[in-house]
């Protein structure tokens, strides 16, 4: 059904109106009949589980978020749509609004037009660039919506057309570590020269360039991760309380007063890892945990193996460096890894609609 497209497209607006938490609840419905019974019973039976775990965090904190709920839905929504024959193309078409978006932006920022969608590097000591966002809240997501596209184009073994080349160069134009190792990586499992041509270009990048060598990479930036934390280590490693580090604080944000007790200010947190501990506590560390073991294993059994190296990267470093667990795409990319996973069962042409 084409609606569906339009439903995908409204999922990659992050920015502005939440229009994406609607969407995540109506498609869960959908996609929740699109299955079997049998199914359907146990995937309802999970989510009331981890329902329950995040209802109890929820409860037993004065300082709640209601969006602790939201990792969950997108959780749910990705097993369900994971699991039906979903059509793996509109999932790929709906990402081009975002991507597109985001260049077409950066662009016009060059030239001194200014719109949503892109991002100055300024706070890398590069005000003269822009790097493209699209309709996503952060550089970071952008980038991680680019790789889901190149992932079903690798996978599907599209034609390299431009648009397969645009959207690799919007990837490296993020400039972001993160989104650099996942496109090494995902190069690295399906064109190794494409993944060897990158790594010199990055070194020479490196090596030549004074600016990206002394800012981009440097150990200041680094360490400015390390400061972001602080909120988080205060709020919740140092809060001395049993039940908070059993179940957490019930919210993704650390109180005004200790974020004002940091360099940065910022009450959000945008550690993955520290997200978790402070959101859930150590058992929703630990129920994370066994689901991604959860998912390498039904990846495994499927014999899509190669899929592994991404999902642990993915996951459990790149979570390190960021925080998407209330972005599309942690949604996204759980769903695209589960529908490429079945596609010996599956037909991945855009001339059969399978939902």
């Amino acid at each position: 059904m084409k609606k569906y497209k339009l439903y995908w497209t409204l999922l990659t607006i992050n920015a502005g109106l939440p229009l994406d938490k609607l969407v995540v609840f109506i498609l869960s419905i959908l996609y929740y009949f699109q299955n079997s019974k049998s199914f359907r019973a146990k995937a309802l039976v999970v989510f009331c589980i981890l329902f329950m775990l995040a209802f109890t965090s929820f409860i037993v904190n004065s300082d709640r978020n209601i969006l602790i709920f939201y990792p969950f839905l997108f959780f749910f929504l990705a097993v369900l749509a994971g699991n039906a024959e979903a059509n793996v193309k509109l999932i790929q078409n709906s990402l081009l609004v975002s991507i597109f978006w985001g260049i077409f932006s950066a662009i016009l920022a060059l030239i001194g037009i200014h719109t949503i969608g892109s991002l100055s590097l300024i706070e890398k000591g590069m005000p003269f660039l822009f790097a493209p966002v699209g309709f996503s809240p952060t550089v970071q997501v952008y980038g991680t919506l680019c790789v889901c596209w190149l992932i079903i184009a690798m996978e599907t073994k599209q034609k390299r057309g431009w648009v397969f080349y645009l959207v690799l160069i919007a990837s490296i134009l993020t400039f972001n570590r993160a989104t650099w190792i996942f496109l090494f990586l995902l190069l690295t499992i399906y064109h190794k020269k494409y993944a060897i041509g990158l790594f010199f270009i990055g070194a020479v990048i490196v090596s030549c360039i004074e600016l990206v060598q002394n800012v981009l990479f440097s150990i200041s930036t680094l360490s400015s991760r390390g400061e972001l934390r602080a909120g988080a280590e205060l709020s919740y490693w140092k809060s001395n309380d049993f039940f908070v580090y059993l179940f957490g604080k019930g919210t993704h944000l650390t109180s005004e007063k200790i974020a004002r007790h940091t360099i940065w200010g910022r009450q959000y947190i945008e550690n993955g890892w520290d997200f978790i501990f402070h959101t859930y506590g150590i058992i929703g560390f630990i129920v994370y945990t066994c689901i991604i073991i959860s998912l390498l294993y039904v990846i495994w059994r499927r014999g899509a193996g190669k899929f592994s190296i991404l999902i642990i990267y993915y996951y459990f470093v790149e979570q390190i460096l960021t925080n998407e667990f209330l972005a599309s795409s942690f949604c996204f990319f759980t769903t695209i890894i589960l529908i490429l996973s079945k596609k010996n069962n599956l037909s991945l042409s855009s001339k059969h609609i399978l939902i």
